[in-house]
């Protein structure tokens, strides 16, 4: 039994170590896949390619802007106009002014 493990384990030491190695790589293939995996190149790329899409007229900032705003204020409430001591021609006090649901608008 222990002379199967060992053979065992001996047959999956070899067999893993002949499929475990990539095929090797020529110099213009190695420099081609780190010139295609660069990050620093790739960020570049997409540099250039905004630039391109922004050199148009519409992407300028060459065309005028508009802004506009606006505002509104409606009051509606009710309102008392006080004359404290004061008197009319005949000498009677002065009544106070009641607006009931004076409405302003601005």
């Amino acid at each position: 039994m222990k002379r199967i493990n060992t053979l065992t384990s001996l047959f999956l030491l070899v067999y893993g170590g002949l499929h475990a190695q990539e095929a090797l790589l020529s110099k213009e293939e190695a420099a081609n896949l780190a010139l295609a995996n660069n990050f620093g190149i790739k960020v570049a790329l997409n540099e250039v390619e905004i630039a391109e899409n922004n050199k148009g007229v519409l992407n300028s900032g060459y065309l005028p802007t508009v802004t506009a705003s606006a505002g509104a204020n409606y009051n509606r409430d009710d309102s008392v106009t006080e004359f404290p001591q004061q008197f009319d021609a005949e000498g009677n006090p002065r009544p106070d002014i009641d607006i009931s649901k004076a409405e302003s608008q601005r």
